[in-house]
């Protein structure tokens, strides 16, 4: 690839990265009374009393309705994570912020190694200069919440898995065992991965009729739940009060319908989050779409292709039949197959053309640059549910409307 498109690209992503960094909100505008605020709360007492706050935390969870309906204390490996940022840089709210941005950065590095890896050096780059405009990505780049993350340790279990499925060597499990644990520590979603596993393991193994060892395979699945649990084990001081936790968190999943804002603007049809990636980035979403229906026609079946694909299906179906809690932020890890997906429908339509690809990524990107900046920072989107794209789009009046 030429050293000039190379420069282009790189200075590009600084653009993308500068742009999140200087748009980060001030100290008072945070959400306080929120998703932020609870999570700021619980690092900042880990962080200054250590893992026995969590027996305060689960207590309160318990104890109060109200409490529930907000993050779960049990999502200890972002709470750990974030009290670890607040010892190094201090307890803030903008520190939180940056150690969002720090998971984004990290998550494009990422996404740049095992698609070198897997696809080439042209395709990753073009695939993480995509990734870097990504409105969600940045818009929850540069917010005090636990979903960027969640975004990192979600795709790093993806690479890894994917990476052990190509060559199946201990090492490579044990990698994937360890990212998977933390992933399920930082968010419960993650769990969703277990079922991807399975499936596709049987479509690696029965149509693609590539070899897999089974006891790594059970091992794959075992070993992270064992970990994750016994890590909560230790968080919350027993296993009375770890069943206690599993308990509450399902008790407030049922408790949603009683709250006005899951039911109002957390609930809608199964397509809801296309709808919302429409709205996000919509040429994008496009391209995926009709590269996914061209491969689906045209029997071209690939692993790696097939591999994103059964990974949005699985996750997409399963988190599209929740009822109030259907937020784009939960699922920002399909931006990585739609952007893939992209790339390949853009080298299939210019028949190859370098160049031309380029030139119609900058384009993409820089519209989404704007998106991002009309919807995140303009009109200042917190929580990027339907309602609030659909009237910063000017789809719907806006809630000041009378």
């Amino acid at each position: 690839m030429p050293r000039k498109q190379v420069i282009l690209i790189c200075v590009l992503i600084f653009l993308s990265l500068a742009t999140v960094f200087i748009t980060t909100p001030k100290e008072q505008d945070f959400a306080s009374y929120a998703d932020e605020g609870y999570y700021f709360r619980y690092s900042q007492q880990v962080a200054s009393h250590g893992i026995s706050q969590f027996r305060l935390f689960l207590k309160q969870h318990i104890e109060s309705q109200y409490v529930r309906l907000y993050p779960t204390p049990s999502r200890i490996g972002h709470i750990i994570l974030a009290a670890l940022w607040f010892k190094i840089f201090g307890a803030t709210f903008i520190s939180l912020a940056h150690f969002s941005l720090f998971c984004f950065i990290v998550f494009l590095i990422s996404c740049f190694y095992y698609a070198k890896k897997f696809f080439g050096i042209k395709i990753a780059l073009f695939f993480v200069l995509l990734l870097s405009y990504s409105p969600i990505m940045m818009a929850l780049a540069k917010r005090a919440l636990g979903d960027s993350d969640a975004n990192l340790f979600l795709a790093l279990s993806f690479w890894a898995f994917m990476d052990y499925l190509s060559d199946q060597r201990l090492r490579k499990l044990g990698i994937f065992i360890v990212v998977f644990t933390v992933s399920i520590l930082v968010k419960e979603t993650s769990l969703a991965f277990i079922i991807f596993i399975y499936i596709f393991s049987l479509i690696h193994k029965n149509y693609f009729r590539r070899p897999l060892n089974t006891t790594y395979l059970w091992l794959s699945v075992s070993v992270p739940i064992i970990l994750a649990v016994s890590g909560m084990i230790i968080a919350f001081g027993s296993f009375d009060n770890f069943f206690l936790m599993i308990y509450s968190v399902l008790k407030s999943r049922g408790e949603a319908a009683l709250s006005p804002y899951a039911v109002f603007f957390g609930s809608g049809p199964w397509f809801k989050y296309i709808v919302d990636y429409l709205l996000l980035s919509p040429f994008t979403t496009l391209m995926a779409i009709g590269y996914f229906g061209y491969r689906l026609l045209a029997r071209r079946f690939e692993w790696k292709i097939v591999y994103f694909s059964v990974f949005f299906l699985v996750f997409f179906l399963l988190l599209s039949n929740v009822k109030f809690t259907k937020d784009v932020r939960y699922v920002m890890i399909f931006e990585m197959v739609f952007y893939l997906f992209s790339i390949f429908f853009l080298f299939n339509v210019t028949k190859g053309k370098q160049k031309y690809v380029l030139n119609i990524i900058i384009l993409i990107c820089f519209i989404n640059y704007f998106n991002f900046i009309k919807l995140f920072y303009v009109n200042n989107i917190y929580d990027p549910v339907s309602y609030h794209l659909l009237w910063s789009k000017e789809f719907i009046p806006p809630p000041s409307f009378r």
